[in-house]
């Protein structure tokens, strides 16, 4: 290299450095601009989510809020009957018809109200106001007599009767 040619790429190398600081501080404060933009998302995120928790708390209170086909529906607790478990699926018994709904038992559960509902056999779940009655029929096997139904019984097992007739008030 002659002076000229060392000249030449010492101006260059100054650019190219400069430039590299220039670009530097730009991305710096876009990336200063860009996380607060990101942060005040987030906290509109946050208080979207804490929204939607109070009314799934509110609409707990009242029903079953589910999705069923391309809509919402919030089955209020009064005409809930029971629910029972069919090859993965879930099957609500109101006081009008029965609907299918193609989530676990188990699920669905966890969407109700423990004031209301009694878990009393591995495939049923009863709304506790529609239950008129427990009877022992023998041989350790019980069945929940619902109010104003004909005939209209449900198996409790061994296991969940004594939780049912306490929740019931009732004495041995």
């Amino acid at each position: 290299f002659n002076f000229a040619q060392s000249l030449m790429l010492s101006r260059r190398f100054v650019h190219a450095m400069f430039t590299v600081e220039t670009l530097q501080g730009a991305l710096e404060v876009k990336v200063v601009e860009r996380t607060a933009e990101l942060a005040a998302k987030n906290q509109e995120l946050v208080a979207t989510i804490d929204d939607l928790r109070t009314t799934r708390n509110q609409l707990r209170q009242v029903g079953l809020s589910l999705r069923i086909g391309p809509d919402y529906v919030v089955i209020p607790y009064s005409d809930l009957q029971y629910l029972t478990a069919e090859g993965g699926k879930t099957v609500i018994h109101t006081r009008d018809h029965a609907q299918e709904v193609a989530r676990p038992l188990k699920e669905i559960e966890a969407l109700l109200s423990d004031e209301v509902f009694q878990r009393i056999h591995r495939q049923c779940i009863v709304n506790l106001s529609w239950v008129a009655n427990i009877a022992h029929i023998g041989n350790g096997t019980y069945i929940a007599v619902l109010r104003g139904e004909k005939d209209s019984s449900l198996p409790v097992s061994r296991v969940y009767a004594p939780a049912l007739r306490q929740r019931l008030g009732i004495q041995d």
